[in-house]
């Protein structure tokens, strides 16, 4: 498997879907604040780092 290249939008997406997955394996459902955000960084608006910043924020873990 190749790595994922964060400058391409398709690998972005792979990533947050395996995020997605993962949290669902845990029982977990994404948010409408996280899918959102994950928007913003498939669309390169936001960087990986910003995502992260935001979901601690989101959870006080900031």
């Amino acid at each position: 498997m190749r790595r994922l290249k964060p400058e391409i939008p398709a690998d972005r997406r792979a990533a947050v879907s395996a995020a997605v997955v993962s949290g669902q394996l845990e029982g977990m459902d994404p948010t409408a604040s996280f899918t959102a955000d994950s928007e913003e960084f498939i669309a390169g608006e936001i960087t990986a780092d910003d995502l992260v910043l935001r979901a601690r924020h989101r959870w006080g873990l900031a």
